[in-house]
């Protein structure tokens, strides 16, 4: 199975290494909110995140956050945890491609 692709306008390279780097961070902040049921932590984390993913190109992540977001405000916690390991999942196996799909490989150096 190929990797994700992700295209980064060239204006936004010097920021995604930021960006995946703070994403990550809310990833385990996300965790932690499913993990102790704070469904309205979930939510409001999910939206913004929601927003932030798609505001970068991130779109999958941007859908899969919106399906976190509804599954908290529903109160059905059943699907967070699996929701979040596919966001980290994606986040660390996209490969990130300036321009278009030929473009360059832009390579995040890991935390």
């Amino acid at each position: 199975m190929s990797r994700p692709q992700v295209i980064i306008e060239e204006e936004l390279k010097d920021i995604i290494p930021f960006f995946v780097t703070e994403t990550q961070k809310d990833f385990v902040e996300l965790q932690g909110l499913v993990d102790t049921s704070n469904l309205a932590g979930v939510s409001e984390l999910a939206h913004r995140l929601k927003g932030e993913c798609g505001g970068y190109g991130f779109d999958k992540l941007s859908e899969l956050a919106l399906e976190v977001e509804k599954a908290a405000k529903a109160g059905d916690g059943s699907k967070l945890s699996e929701l979040v390991d596919q966001m980290v999942t994606y986040l660390a196996e996209a490969e990130l491609r300036l321009g278009d799909a030929n473009g360059p490989v832009l390579e995040i150096p890991k935390q």
